[in-house]
């Protein structure tokens, strides 16, 4: 939790739930730091119970995407279920009651302006039709150029102090009792104090071992890569006899399972590198225009044999009017790859998988990739979005995966300004869409441009198909 957050906190409960009760809501949440050892996740817990006390719930709007990332109590007081789609940084008033909306639109551009502060009270309309007063502040935060970037802002809950205003006249009528919940407050401060203290220490630790952690895998990463492209290199020559018969059909299917297994284990290290890049800061976008028809013909094409050999039926709809997309080529193939193969992992004989793109009603693109796979639990889904934790057993094999495909295709969309969805029915398949921001979509390439057709396996027999679509 960074100082900012926890003033913002401290501040605003004290302003508005009166200085005892703000105070002490932040200390019981601070007296919460030695439950969990791990200060990562103990600062989340801290940060967590703090907003929950002092019914304050937080939110992140990015201005270039639009899109926005709410806390947990910021649900609560929308009356909005946990993950459900958050309102972005322009559509925010769209929840504020109608008698309030427009003053409070216009006081969140000044604020991302940097022309006035936000600090107000008004009211939201929540799903259910019931109103809530909020009393809600906001900054914003600029780039090195001092282009806007993100607002931040904060909402605490006052529907209960509005409604019994006699409260907060109590301290009024007993000076005693008020100096006394002072002093209690100012003891709570120096506890908060010292425990922010202590959490900034801890993470400026786990900072700095997540750096270490990163510098070993890329030494690592080189170390095994540089050995492993030999044996790829080696295992293909064999294969395709370059230099002549290898003397037997049995060695070139050795060298045949020598280059695929050595491409597994080079995906698996290409994907803790880029992980770990990520979670460093250091993974950035090597971006151009995409012809996605291509990239996922393209990705497609390399599970065909795989996908023949199970008997599963691969699809694409991919329609020729698709415009091209700015983004790092090389991450969107990364993420098709990973889908694919996870896809393929639980999806039996006689089952299929496709691939679509197409235009979504935010003016973006949605690449997805469908399967009629086991499914995943509704109460799985969260579980498995975490690195290195798989479901289930995979179909057709012992080996399980990494349980690092969904987490860094989660991430990798993320980099890219879009949204990850994962949509499942245990028994039925799982549907994974990548939704790219409207911001990101070039013009259509014409077609004049390079177009591979799509790929279907058909009673377990390989065979091209040109990609459907207008």
């Amino acid at each position: 939790m960074d100082t900012l957050t926890t003033t913002v906190i401290v501040a605003l409960a004290a302003a508005v739930l009166g200085v005892v009760g703000g105070i002490v809501a932040v200390k019981q949440a601070f007296a919460l730091r030695a439950a969990d050892r791990d200060p990562l996740e103990q600062q989340r817990k801290i940060l967590a119970e703090a907003q929950k006390l002092a019914r304050a719930g937080l939110c992140r709007f990015e201005i270039a995407s639009g899109r926005a990332v709410w806390s947990e109590e910021m649900y609560r007081i929308a009356g909005f279920d946990p993950g459900a789609k958050t309102l972005g940084f322009w559509a925010f008033p769209d929840m504020v009651h109608p008698e309030d909306r427009e003053d409070v639109r216009r006081r969140l551009h000044e604020a991302a302006a940097g022309t006035a502060a936000f600090e107000t009270e008004f009211r939201i309309v929540r799903p259910d039709g019931t109103t809530r007063a909020v009393h809600g502040i906001a900054r914003r935060e600029v780039d090195d150029n001092g282009n806007v970037v993100y607002v931040h802002g904060a909402f605490i809950d006052i529907t209960e102090h509005k409604e019994q205003p006699e409260v907060s006249a109590r301290g009024v009528a007993e000076p005693e009792a008020s100096t006394r919940r002072v002093a209690e407050a100012e003891a709570a401060l120096d506890d908060a104090r010292k425990a922010l203290a202590e959490a900034e220490a801890a993470r400026a630790s786990a900072e700095s071992a997540s750096r270490a952690k990163s510098g070993s895998l890329a030494v690592l990463s080189h170390e095994l890569r540089t050995p492993l492209n030999s044996i790829l290199g080696f295992a293909g020559i064999i294969e395709s006899e370059t230099f002549g018969p290898a003397g037997s059909e049995r060695y070139i299917d050795y060298a045949r399972d020598i280059r695929k297994s050595g491409e597994h284990i080079l995906g698996v290290i290409n994907n803790i590198l880029d992980l770990s890049k990520i979670e460093s800061g250091r993974m950035e976008l090597n971006e151009e225009l995409v012809n996605l028809l291509v990239v996922m013909s393209d990705a497609a094409n390399l599970f065909l044999e795989q996908a023949s050999d199970q008997g599963v039926t691969m699809k694409t709809a991919l329609p020729r009017s698709l415009p091209v997309l700015k983004a790092d080529p090389r991450l969107i193939r990364q993420m098709l790859i990973n889908l694919i193969s996870n896809a393929l992992r639980y999806t039996r004989r006689g089952g299929w998988i496709e691939l679509t793109a197409d235009r979504n009603e935010q003016g973006g693109i949605t690449l997805a990739v469908a399967d009629t796979g086991v499914g995943i639990a509704p109460e799985d889904v969260s579980r498995i979005l975490k690195p290195h934790q798989t479901f289930g057993k995979p179909i057709g094999t012992s080996a399980r995966g990494t349980g690092l495909g969904l987490p860094l295709v989660k991430s990798l969309i993320e980099l890219h300004g879009g949204t990850f969805r994962l949509e499942s029915t245990p028994g039925s398949g799982t549907v994974v869409s990548l939704w790219f921001p409207r911001a990101r979509v070039g013009a259509n390439p014409g077609s004049g441009g390079r177009r591979k057709p799509g790929i279907s396996v058909v009673g377990g027999a390989p065979k091209a198909i040109a990609g459907s679509g207008s």
